[in-house]
This record gives structure tokens, C-alpha cells and sequence, in this order.
């Protein structure tokens, strides 16, 4: 009797863990959760989805606007020759204002004097000087030698050309 009773008692505790296993939340509340669990992993891939894009057209926006600058600013050489000891360049600006910062002879650094309509300024590498558009500008800067390699190193790039003395 005794035996029975155990395997009364052990199959009666079997049915107790299967109940306790078989009860669980409510079909609601399991959907709601599924739900809120859904819509966090969703939010999640749309954040960093969005930044990544975002991060894309930021850097696709700034290289379109640093080609237009290149593009709209724009000089060009139309006569340069050595007069003395001084590299005479004669440049115009095209459509737009150009910043001029810097002019090398022969791959150095030179002090220049600069003429265009507004005036006469120094061009040292230092500072920006602007030459406004559709305009003329004339270099003058002092070389030795018969031949020289001048570079106008400007916003939008740089133009080059040799100077050479007038015979």
C-alpha cells in the first residue's frame, strides 16, 4: 500500500509541474510584448539606418559644394614674361571672384606685388587677397635668371607657367 501511495503521490506531482509548465501568460499580454519587442528592434534599425544615411549625404553634400567652388572660381594665364629682374604674369578671373594666396617662383614662396582694378596689393602667402571677376590681375614678382616656373596658388586650385625674358 505503501508503494501506491509513492506512485500515487509521484504521479500526482507530475501533473502539478505539467500544469504549472502548461500555465503561462495570456495571449494578450504575450502579443503585446512580442509587439513592444517588435517595434524596439525596428526603431533600432531605423536609428542607425537613418544616421548612416544621413552621414552619407553629408559627406555627398559637401563634396558637391567644395566641386562648385572649384568649378565657379577659375584663373587663367594670358601672357607672362621677365622684364629685368622682375616676372611680369598677366591672369584673368573668370565669372566669379578668385582668392588668390600664394605665389611660388620656381617652387618657393615669393613676396609679390599684385595690380588689379580695385588696386595694389601684397601677395605673401600670409593672407588672402581677392581678385573680383571678369577682371584682369598682373603679377609682378622679382626672379634671377632668364627662366623661371611661376605657380598662382588660388581657392580653387592652382594655375602654372614659365617666364622667360623678352629678346
Amino acid at each position: 500500500m505503501q508503494e501506491s501511495y509513492i506512485e500515487v503521490q509521484h504521479y500526482t506531482t507530475i501533473f502539478r509541474v505539467r500544469e504549472l509548465l502548461t500555465k503561462g501568460v495570456s495571449e494578450y499580454i504575450a502579443t503585446l510584448i512580442a509587439t513592444i519587442i517588435t517595434l524596439a528592434a525596428g526603431l533600432g534599425v531605423f536609428v542607425y539606418t537613418y544616421t548612416v544615411i544621413d552621414n552619407y549625404y553629408l559627406a555627398l553634400s559637401q563634396s558637391i559644394e567644395y566641386a562648385k567652388a572649384e568649378y565657379r572660381e577659375s584663373l587663367e594665364v594670358m601672357a607672362s614674361y621677365i622684364r629685368g629682374v622682375e616676372a611680369i604674369v598677366i591672369a584673368v578671373a573668370g565669372g566669379f571672384s578668385v582668392d588668390i594666396s600664394a605665389v611660388y617662383i620656381n617652387n618657393t614662396l615669393s613676396v609679390c606685388r599684385l595690380y588689379t582694378v580695385d588696386g595694389s596689393y601684397t601677395v605673401d602667402g600670409m593672407g588672402v587677397v581677392r581678385i573680383p571677376s571678369n577682371s584682369i590681375a598682373v603679377f609682378k614678382c622679382s626672379v634671377n635668371g632668364s627662366l623661371a616656373y611661376v605657380k598662382i596658388v588660388y581657392r580653387g586650385g592652382e594655375v602654372a607657367s614659365w617666364v622667360s625674358k623678352i629678346v
